[in-house]
């Protein structure tokens, strides 16, 4: 029983920091989608001009 606690908190604690690692990757990707926006719709008024 104890292996088995010690084992499942084991899991929890992986998830935990998968969660974390995974928050943090879908932030830098919304950030650089908005660069990329930024930088897109830079371009497009420039080329207006």
């Amino acid at each position: 029983m104890i292996v088995y606690t010690h084992a499942r908190e084991l899991l929890e604690k992986d998830l935990i920091e998968q969660e974390k690692i995974d928050q943090e990757n879908a932030q830098q990707e919304q950030e650089q989608a908005q660069a990329q926006q930024t930088e897109d719709q830079t371009s497009e008024q420039q080329q207006g001009k």
